[in-house]
């Protein structure tokens, strides 16, 4: 029996070889030295599982030891084993101990326990499959590389716009060959003026300037619109009103005649953005010199600067250029024509003030209604792994599955906080009135929900066990989630995550009121109930 099943085991791995030598004819060399310490996620019939794996090199060969996150403190060791390089597969094979029994009974050492087959998707990142011979227990998993051979990533935290803006102009200023902008409101006033200056002198000076807006943010007048291009700026306003309902229009059609087709056998249409009238472009993401970048939730107007609390980060590093793909992807789906050159050799970003290259594993993850939306399946995935704490700062939260995820967090023992904006001084009074059934809900599961007092959060960040955190453009509502294109950064590095725990869930907490329990009127709860119907736009 035991030989039977390791037949069958080694068949499964085999055939699993075969499968990622196919697939890895596209794939980059791998890194020249597998040692380190990797980062591993998997997701499997048992749910989803994270861990870190650290290899070592020991005379000719590669070993590895393998830890779970939700490892008991008690337990030692973790799993073991060696590492092999074949061409552009890494694959493992575990260490087993003598002396236990399998389920089929005899010794263990003959019945290998877990194998792994990876294949390259960047010198940083490995894909693969994870198979258990003993159980025939298969899962997907991603490795991404931490510690010194990680990414030249640094991100650093921006609490608010005293920090933020000043850091954007420096850079801003000293911006040598591009600056391509991106946000959804751009106001004209005591902030966004001088910034627009900026953009003028550069513009002036050589440097190329591309803003991108959103027509439904963008408050500058006529004449100031004349003095952006005569100084050679290329804007584009998307997303305008027209477009917009023709959009809908089109795709209203098209679903007509698609489901038609489908009655008769005809194929499933492929995926295309939608850019319809409630789909706009949330994002705020700048790019200077292909060299650094700031991403965060702060849009450009004068109450992200002095009075609302919000968050903001400042992005040097291998992302960046991730950053400006992301900017040349969405100024063509506006309609522009953009190249994207390599940075300068010596470009004036290195002498700007702010985070120097680092170490951080930064995940930019986007969302673009119709065609994906990873930033949901992001968080879901980072909720659903999370086993010590989930701490999430929104402006806006009406997505049913993130709050079910939130109470099923709570309910397994993980601390589990969210702050919301208090109910005097937010500033979209219906998102706050449909909110009200799900309070109840969210505090009776264990969940430590709390409102922030004395002015509005803008804030859309989280942390999960200390472990990864995320800072961004997207809030965690449907309409953000499925009908807005977004842009987050998800950063693995427990550095960063501390700092935005202290920084800002230590120091928020105590300045917001605890929610609990309360009776709710038949008013408050028809009205709750009657606008949670359309929380799809709100």
């Amino acid at each position: 029996m035991i030989k039977t099943v390791t037949r069958i085991g080694w068949i499964a791995i085999a055939g699993l070889l075969a499968f990622t030598l196919a697939g890895s004819a596209s794939a980059q060399e791998l890194p020249p030295e597998f040692a380190g310490t990797w980062r591993f996620e998997g997701e499997g019939a048992m749910g989803p599982y994270a861990g870190e794996m650290t290899i070592r090199r020991e005379g000719g060969r590669l070993t590895y030891i393998r830890k779970y996150d939700d490892q008991l403190p008690t337990e030692t060791g973790g799993e073991s084993g060696r590492l092999l390089q074949v061409g552009r597969l890494a694959l493992t094979q575990q260490k087993i101990t003598p002396g236990l029994l399998t389920l089929f009974g005899g010794n263990r050492k003959r019945v290998p326990q877990r194998h792994g087959v990876y294949r390259v998707e960047t010198p940083f990142k490995l894909s693969g499959t994870s198979f258990t011979a003993a159980t025939m227990i298969r899962t997907r998993e991603t490795l991404y590389r931490q510690g010194a051979g990680a990414p030249d990533n640094h991100v650093e935290l921006l609490v608010d716009g005293e920090e933020f803006f000043p850091a954007l102009r420096e850079a801003l200023g000293k911006a040598q060959s591009s600056i391509h902008f991106q946000t959804f409101i751009f106001k004209d006033d005591r902030t966004g003026g001088p910034i627009l200056d900026l953009l003028i002198e550069r513009a002036r000076a050589g440097v190329e300037v591309k803003l991108l807006v959103d027509n439904m943010g963008w408050e500058v007048k006529k004449a100031r619109r004349k003095e952006l291009e005569a100084a050679g700026i290329e804007v584009i306003v998307q997303h305008t009103w027209g477009k917009g309902i023709g959009n809908s229009l089109k795709g209203i059609g098209s679903s007509i005649w698609n489901g038609l087709k489908g009655l008769f056998g005809g194929k499933k249409p492929a995926k295309k953005e939608k850019r319809g009238v409630f789909n706009h472009d949330h994002r705020k993401l700048t790019v200077i010199d292909r060299e650094l970048g700031f991403i965060g939730g702060m849009n450009i107007a004068k109450e992200y600067e002095f009075e609302w609390h919000d968050i903001h980060t400042h992005v040097r590093g291998g992302v960046v250029a991730q950053m400006s793909e992301l900017f040349a992807d969405r100024w063509q789906a506006a309609g522009g024509e953009m190249t994207l050159q390599p940075p300068p050799l010596t470009a004036a970003a290195v002498s700007v003030s702010g985070p120097p290259p680092g170490h951080m594993q930064v995940d930019l993850v986007d969302a673009v209604p119709g065609l994906k939306h990873d930033i949901f399946d992001r968080y879901m995935r980072e909720i659903g792994r999370a086993r010590r704490a989930v701490r999430v700062e929104m402006a806006y939260l009406l997505n049913d599955d993130i709050l079910k995820g939130f109470e099923r967090a709570a309910r397994r023992g993980c601390e589990t906080i969210v702050i919301i904006p208090g109910d005097e001084i937010h500033d979209v009074k219906i998102v706050r009135d449909a909110f009200v059934l799900s309070e109840n809900d969210l505090v009776r599961s264990g969940v430590q929900l709390y409102k922030y007092r004395d002015r509005m959060v803008h804030s859309k960040v989280a942390s999960f066990d200390g472990r990864v955190a995320t800072v961004g453009s997207s809030n965690l509502d449907d309409m953000a989630l499925f009908k807005l294109a977004e842009a987050n950064v998800f950063v693995t590095d427990r550095g960063f995550t501390r700092t935005l725990d202290e920084r800002v869930f230590v120091r928020d907490v105590p300045n917001s009121d605890k929610v609990e329990v309360k009776k709710v009127g038949w008013w408050k709860t028809l009205k709750s109930g009657f606008l949670r119907l359309f929380r799809g736009l709100l």
